[in-house]
């Protein structure tokens, strides 16, 4: 992986919450990653009320990893820290590390959050395809919507070798349907320079028949998959209704038009985003 971030959407949020902008701080002061609305009919495509659907977006997935006090856990991807300061909220004794290629999201993340209930908290810089850390250290690996920015058969094998035998590995991600992976042979939709631009180098390519596959090849099981699209399709009317809005904008041709396919594709059926957990194949056994 590049010594950066790769992902260019983060600049002008970098820069809106340097200047102390509102809207940008309500939104994404703690998370950028898609939201999560229990009943999305209810989404106001406020600001505020966005920052609240990443939090339950984040709050979800961890739920799903069945994060528990006194655990130790790492957020690879882990942007500014939100996930981790949710679970510094919620549990105790929990050693959690957060991982980031990028220094800016890291400085943000240890400004923001101070250890509460007994908790430990680390950010490292580090590549999420090599990480420092000794063998079977920790119980819960999280990649909250940051894994299509790695190399994924490099990721699943540094997950395998840092998890205890019972431990799981939890990501959420956006999912190409089967029936779409075969038609368009692996199509990668954001692949065209002009989208990679607005969202940076991603890998949007994988069905849950290939993620099953990669889970085998690395040691590992899918043991439960949790399609919640529809709880995150107010995202995109959110992005596209706010992006020209906000200070230093990343409102080009590239971000439209990148956000609309996906947004398309997922109403459509195409794609999906879903919350999937894997675990030790020899637990299963």
């Amino acid at each position: 992986m590049k010594k950066q971030s790769g992902t260019p959407y983060f600049n002008p949020i970098l820069k809106g919450l340097s200047d102390r902008d509102k809207n940008t701080h309500d939104a994404f002061g703690r998370h950028v990653h898609w939201g999560y609305w229990q009943n999305p009919a209810q989404a106001n495509g406020s600001p505020i009320k966005f920052g609240e659907a990443a939090e339950a977006l984040s709050r979800i997935i961890c739920d799903r990893a069945g994060i528990q006090s006194g655990m130790r856990v790492i957020d690879v991807g882990c942007g500014f820290g939100g996930t981790i300061a949710g679970l510094n909220v919620r549990f105790s004794e929990l050693k959690m590390v957060g991982v980031n290629i990028d220094p800016l999201q890291l400085n943000r993340a240890i400004e923001l959050i101070v250890p509460l209930n007994q908790n430990s908290i680390q950010f490292v810089e580090a590549d999420a395809n090599c990480m420092p850390f000794l063998n079977k250290r920790f119980d819960s690996v999280l990649a909250v919507e940051s894994v299509f920015h790695f190399d994924r058969h490099q990721f699943f094998g540094e997950a395998k070798r840092l998890l205890v035998e019972s431990g799981k590995l939890t990501i959420s991600d956006f999912l190409i349907s089967e029936r779409a992976f075969q038609y368009l042979n692996g199509f990668d939709l954001f692949g065209q320079q002009e989208i990679r631009r607005a969202y940076g180098d991603v890998d949007l390519s994988y069905s849950l028949a290939r993620y099953r596959e990669l889970a085998s090849a690395s040691g590992l099981v899918l043991c439960e998959a949790v399609d919640i699209t529809k709880n995150t399709m107010p995202t995109y009317d959110f992005l596209l209704s706010t992006s020209n809005g906000m200070p230093n904008s990343w409102y080009d041709p590239s971000f439209v038009k990148a956000t609309r396919m996906l947004q398309k594709a997922c109403r459509q059926g195409s794609m999906s985003y879903q919350i999937l957990t894997f675990e030790h194949a020899e637990r299963t056994r």
